[in-house]
């Protein structure tokens, strides 16, 4: 999340965002981060052109104010919200003279306008050092500074939907409102995902005929490898080794979990490159034989769900031609939703609700909240046994199909042959009953 404090000079933004973040960072884990704005932007400006950066022409601000861009979206990569304290406009003779642009209305999520009183401000800046000391500011002058800036805004996050808010109250409470705030969106940001993904999976029950469906992870299952390893060939900055340590800070694969690979993932790679990188990948990438003879033989609806990266999963549909599959993925901050663990338990949810037949294939934790609201799933064992297996074993709904000597005691040990058998007499058995009652219905209407 990405949240702008806008305020005029001397209001008090640094004060304010540097007890912010204080607040939201107790504990071990770091929430927060303030990118201070002006500060550096001066740290670039001495880097790349030796001067300040109000001492340089417009077109060298421009090209710092993207590099500013670009370290305000790394910054989110490691961070669940990042703080900019910003400029709107400043005094210049009778008028003002706006520095706002384009790239600040796109990149943040939520604008916050420090409306701290005209009097403060004025004793703020006679009491300020250096620069920063106005000894010739006078209240009316900041009343209608700040107005200016307020309405402007006002109107641009209107026209633009943006959510502007206006804090006016002593700073404590500000603090526990902006806190209180970012605790909210991180909710709302798991309701909007979940939103997004139950539109998607509506729109592909509505979309294909028939009630059988079969759900398919794609690491360990389509494929034996991890197509991160692949991808992370065509990308910068990514370790492999990198993700797990990223896991290991919850308690299980939550959505916050998933969600900070995202941001790890997004760090160093913009939507375009990951575009690039999963049309190199995806000529690499083989599923297995097993599964391309079941999705030319079985006739049922197939989704691919996943926690990989839809742009590679994409590219591999279109490869095979699996004009029959849909895609549900996503793990970067461009993708639409976001895919974990609950993610892919609450598509079996929607796909249930639309009077859905769901069968699943999965290999791994992840997949265990999709295997236990299936109605069938055969679980894909690969090197060594995985740690979902206890969550299967005993249940006659599961079975598994070994690609190496692994044996399960505790679970039925099946064939391709035999589950394509077992989908074909499902998929009889649920066409006969729907004729069955289409027949019904007939000879009931007078």
């Amino acid at each position: 999340m990405k949240i702008a404090i806008y305020g005029v000079s001397r209001a008090g933004k640094n004060y304010l965002i540097e007890r912010v973040v204080k607040r939201l960072n107790t504990g071990s884990q770091k929430r927060a981060f303030h990118l201070e704005g002006s500060t550096t932007l001066n740290i670039l400006a001495k880097k790349t052109f030796d001067t300040s950066f109000t001492a340089l022409a417009e077109e060298e601000k421009d090209r710092l104010r993207r590099e500013f861009t670009k370290l305000i979206w790394q910054k989110e990569a490691e961070y669940e919200v990042v703080f900019v304290d910003g400029h709107y406009a400043f005094i210049d003779g009778n008028g003002f003279r706006v520095v706002f642009t384009e790239e600040d209305r796109n990149i943040y999520d939520t604008f916050f306008y420090l409306d701290t009183s005209a009097e403060m401000i004025v004793q703020f800046s006679q009491n300020s050092q250096g620069d920063k000391k106005n000894s010739e500011i006078v209240c009316e002058e900041v009343r209608k500074w700040k107005s200016f800036e307020k309405d402007q805004m006002t109107k641009i996050c209107k026209d633009f939907d943006k959510e502007l808010i206006i804090l006016d109250k002593d700073t404590t409470a500000c603090i526990e409102f902006i806190n209180s705030y970012v605790s909210k969106q991180r909710i709302g940001r798991i309701k909007r995902n979940r939103d997004i993904l139950e539109s998607k999976v509506n729109q592909i029950a509505n979309s294909r005929r028939g009630n059988l469906t079969i759900l398919l992870d794609a690491d360990g299952t389509l494929i034996p490898s991890d197509s991160a390893e692949t991808m992370a060939k065509f990308l910068d900055g990514i370790n492999v080794s990198e993700i797990k340590p990223i896991f290991k800070k919850y308690k299980d694969y939550c959505f916050s979990a998933f969600c900070d690979v995202a941001k790890y993932y997004s760090k160093n790679n913009s939507n375009e490159d990951f575009i690039i990188a999963s049309k190199k990948a995806a000529n690499e990438i083989e599923i297995r034989d097993e599964f391309i003879q079941l999705l030319r033989e079985v006739n049922a609806n197939f989704i691919i769900v996943t926690a990989g990266f839809s742009h590679l999963w994409n590219n591999i549909i279109k490869k095979y031609n699996l004009d029959n599959v849909d895609l549900i993925a996503g793990n970067t901050l461009y993708d639409d939703c976001i895919i974990g663990q609950s993610e892919k338990g609450f598509v079996v949810d929607i796909l249930k609700r639309n009077s859905k037949y769901v069968i699943c294939f999965g290999d791994a934790l992840v997949d265990k909240d999709m295997f236990l609201k299936s109605d069938m799933g055969y679980l894909i064992v690969n090197e060594r046994e995985k740690s979902i297996t206890p969550h299967l074993e005993n249940d006659p709904r599961f079975k598994y199909v070994a690609f190496n000597d692994v044996t399960i005691e505790s679970m039925q040990q099946t064939t391709f042959g035999e589950i394509t058998k077992k989908i074909r007499n499902i998929e009889h058995s649920k066409i006969s009953s729907v004729e069955y009652q289409s027949r019904n219905v007939i000879k009931e209407i007078p």
